[in-house]
């Protein structure tokens, strides 16, 4: 199990990325979000995605995994 953070940009436009704990490319810790231990960087990304929008992993560190992803955001029940 790896830890993974996510990188924090200051404008919405701008792409965040998911980085592990190791990653030579991992921002100073003002600018990274804690997401949490998963086994896989996809985890990480689907967890990240529920955080913010525009959301990509690194790839110096995420590079060896597959970038699909899906995820659900839960509809309005009434």
């Amino acid at each position: 199990m790896k830890f993974f953070y996510l990188d924090i940009t200051r404008k919405t436009s701008e792409m965040s990325a998911v980085h592990v704990s190791d990653c030579p490319n991992l921002p100073p810790m003002l600018n990274r979000s804690y997401l949490g231990p998963f086994n896989y960087a996809l985890e990480a990304l689907r967890n990240a995605k529920m955080r913010k929008k525009n959301v990509g992993v690194c790839e110096e560190c995420c590079k060896k995994e597959t970038k699909t992803v899906t995820y659900f955001v839960p509809a309005n029940v009434e």
